[in-house]
């Protein structure tokens, strides 16, 4: 049995989940990361950012219900709370009725506490969401930059729209040892290098950054592990659908704990298909079937 409490930071997006006709829910694919590292009795920290608005207060009073540690998330004077609205669309998939324009989580900023948390993990998780604006880019790539022995894996969340989009990405997949796509994702950074299909992507994508594995969500399809040495597939684990929102990230969280407690590809993929799948039981990304 591994008995290392291991701590995993994850840095970026912290945003309010909207959905008009079931509530609002805390989100933001860090903060999903945090909060089933916790459940998974292990030591998940939000490094983030908040307005002084109704729709901050909120988002740390869900956290704090939800055992979140809430002293790394800043607040920010001048710019507000990120919020999206989501509606439940076919087969639970999640819509996204709005743009999200910039808000407070895009001024992360640096913070002398910042760089000792980041030499003291374990592991970190960031996103290419969370870079859109250069103030949280420079603060969350010099973050990963200071860590010492962190294994760092990027949960992809990129959208080819941003401003800078091609130099995020090229920077990400630099810092970091590992790297989580689903199939829209996978399919953005297939066309921005170049290649038709993702079985052509993946070895160029080893031969030209220092990933040690690669993890593909593909819903109902399952997942997949790839590393230069072996490709590894599971079949998705039936369940009742209810809102697929946060079943990646939970995938995600589950698949790096084993990692980091030594457990081969298999157990990887197979910890996270179980977590996602019970998170797609219940509404958003951290329902109270599991708090």
């Amino acid at each position: 049995m591994h008995n290392k409490k291991f701590r995993i930071i994850g840095i970026g997006e912290l945003i309010l989940d909207d959905y008009p006709v079931a509530g609002e829910y805390a989100g933001g694919v860090p903060t999903n990361y945090i909060r089933q590292v916790n459940r998974l009795g292990f030591e998940g920290i939000l490094v983030s950012r908040i307005g002084k608005d109704t729709t901050g207060t909120k988002l740390i009073q869900m956290l704090q219900q939800q055992a979140v540690e809430t002293k790394y998330i800043q607040q920010d004077d001048f710019h507000p709370t990120a919020r999206i609205q989501i509606e439940i669309g076919h087969d639970g998939q999640p819509v996204y009725k709005k743009g999200m324009p910039v808000a407070a989580y895009d001024f992360l900023s640096p913070d002398p506490a910042l760089d000792g948390l980041s030499q003291s993990a374990d592991a970190i998780v960031f996103t290419a969401l969370g870079q859109r604006n250069i103030p949280a880019r420079q603060t969350i790539q010099g973050f990963v930059q200071k860590s010492r022995n962190s294994f760092v894996l990027l949960d992809c969340n990129w959208r080819p729209t941003y401003n800078d989009a091609a130099e995020i990405l090229d920077s990400s997949f630099r810092l970091a040892n590992a790297l989580k796509l689903n199939l829209k994702e996978i399919g953005l950074v297939q066309k921005k290098f170049g290649f038709a299909r993702y079985e052509e992507l993946i070895p160029f994508l080893f031969d030209k950054f220092n990933f040690e594995f690669i993890l593909l969500t593909s819903g109902p399809e399952g997942a997949a592990y790839f590393s230069p040495e072996k490709t590894v597939q599971s079949p998705a684990i039936p369940t009742n659908v209810v809102d697929l929102t946060g079943c990646g990230d939970a995938f995600g969280a589950a698949a790096l704990v084993e990692y980091l407690k030594g457990s081969p590809p298999e157990i990887m993929l197979s910890a996270g298909l179980k977590l996602a799948a019970t998170v797609a039981k219940g509404l958003g990304a951290f329902p109270e079937i599991l708090v």
